[in-house]
């Protein structure tokens, strides 16, 4: 746990999400509370939804199905990357 926190801390998703998409929803002359009440929702979520994902595959991976599963995992995120390099290949420029 102490280390998923530090790896959290030096990703550049993070910083760009507080960057980028937090001030959007902060107004001039808002409380400190409002922000901190959204960076403890947005970190509950983020929990949530790694942890969730995190015990789902380790369940999967224990199962007779795991190699299976690992497998077809592999191929549909490596679809999902060539098909957006082929987009990005084949983007015209403006």
């Amino acid at each position: 746990m102490g280390m998923s926190r530090i790896v959290l801390g030096f990703t550049p998703k993070a910083g760009a999400i507080f960057a980028t998409i937090l001030p959007q929803f902060i107004l001039p002359g808002d409380s400190l509370w409002r922000l901190l009440l959204m960076l403890c929702a947005y970190e509950a979520i983020l929990f949530t939804w790694l942890h969730l994902y995190g015990y789902l595959l380790s369940r999967a991976g224990q199962s007779r199905f795991g190699r299976r599963i690992q497998v077809w995992l592999q191929g549909v995120t490596g679809g999902v990357l060539l098909a957006l390099g082929a987009k990005l290949a084949f983007e015209q420029k403006v």
